[in-house]
């Protein structure tokens, strides 16, 4: 045992329960909910449909994301939940670096490559910014590049400069218009650039796409999206997205 243990006891970075190794415990940490990607669409990573010879659903098909390719390893559970609104207004840097570590050692499960120019983390408002004192995915994405053998961490590729209210507070109905055009992205950074997106998580999508669009505008060659989390929400708002775009 390590000394400092001892005098600082491990605990878990959601409920604070007493550990002896891990970072979270066992009713924390939200089970990874692939195990073969195979049968997931290759292009949203749903596993609700039936795949064609290209390994594309039914439903990216009729109404396919703007992003090259989206990725999450966490169903957005209870757990889950509370481990994300821990990360977010606790808030904690620890468990931000520790999401980060988690994602970086499945990122040879998601992706065949990792051939990416740029990792850029979905900007914080001001507001958001001030209350938390950090960006949550920015700290998360740092992490990640430490994984990715060709992207550069580019924070600035991409910025938050309106005063919508947080998306968090609003129904998710009214996320879709409250989220337009909130995203300015940096020509001379993201142009012909592959881009990897971090969000934390993805509720009805609306941040994402609304993130994805600056950034596409902006001349970006491609757009992956990856997350901690993915609600069921967004199955229900991926149509209304896919005409609003």
């Amino acid at each position: 045992m390590n000394p400092l243990d001892l005098i600082f006891p491990r605990r878990c970075l959601v409920c604070h329960r007493r550990l002896r190794k891990a970072m979270l415990c066992y009713g924390c940490l939200p089970p990874v909910c692939f195990q073969d990607t195979s049968q997931r669409c290759l292009q949203c990573f749903s596993s609700d449909f039936q795949l064609d010879a290209e390994q594309r659903c039914e439903a990216c098909r009729r109404a396919p994301t703007l992003f090259n390719s989206m990725r999450f390893i966490w169903n957005y559970d209870e757990r889950a939940k509370n481990l994300i609104h821990v990360l977010k207004y606790a808030p904690s840097f620890r468990l931000c670096r520790h999401a980060g570590g988690l994602l970086s050692s499945l990122l040879p499960r998601l992706y065949s490559e990792l051939g990416w120019d740029l990792v850029v983390p979905l900007p914080s408002s001001a507001h958001s910014l001030t209350r938390r004192g950090f960006n949550q995915c920015a700290v998360m994405a740092k992490v990640l590049e430490r994984a990715l053998p060709t992207a550069e961490y580019r924070p600035q590729a991409l910025a938050h400069p309106g005063r919508n209210p947080p998306q968090a507070s609003l129904r998710h109905a009214d996320r879709l218009g409250n989220i337009k055009a909130a995203f300015r992205a940096r020509a001379s950074v993201v142009e012909g650039k592959r881009i990897l997106l971090l969000d934390d998580v993805i509720t009805t999508g609306a941040t994402a796409q609304a993130a994805g669009i600056a950034l596409l505008d902006g001349g970006a060659y491609s757009v992956d999206l990856i997350a901690l989390a993915r609600s069921s929400a967004w199955q229900e708002f991926r149509e209304r997205l896919y005409h609003e775009r």
